[in-house]
């Protein structure tokens, strides 16, 4: 039961981190991404956390290589928990190639 909770928790914190990401990146990017993901994948931002490969294809098709910057915003943001088991597994189907 604990780690139901843990991983609604990470779910809640990489959505909360790609929120921000998204917010710092420019000031369209939140509502131009999660339309995006919503029409291309029917997702929000919180299905993410189990397919980080809609986030990656949505930010490179929208931004390019300036997606990297968003990605590593997110790793910022996500700080202390990047090496929680669910947060290293979103961040690597993130940035895997």
């Amino acid at each position: 039961m604990v780690a139901y909770y843990d991983d609604k928790i990470q779910k809640a914190l990489v959505a909360l981190a790609i929120e921000q990401a998204l917010i710092q990146f420019n000031d369209a990017s939140f509502e131009i991404v999660t339309s995006k993901l919503l029409s291309d994948y029917d997702c929000y931002l919180s299905d993410c956390y189990k397919n980080p490969e809609y986030l990656k294809k949505t930010l490179v098709d929208l931004y390019g290589d300036s997606h990297k910057i968003i990605v590593e915003s997110i790793k910022q943001n996500l700080g202390e928990f990047l090496t929680r088991k669910g947060v290293s597994k979103f961040l690597h189907g993130l940035t895997e190639k």
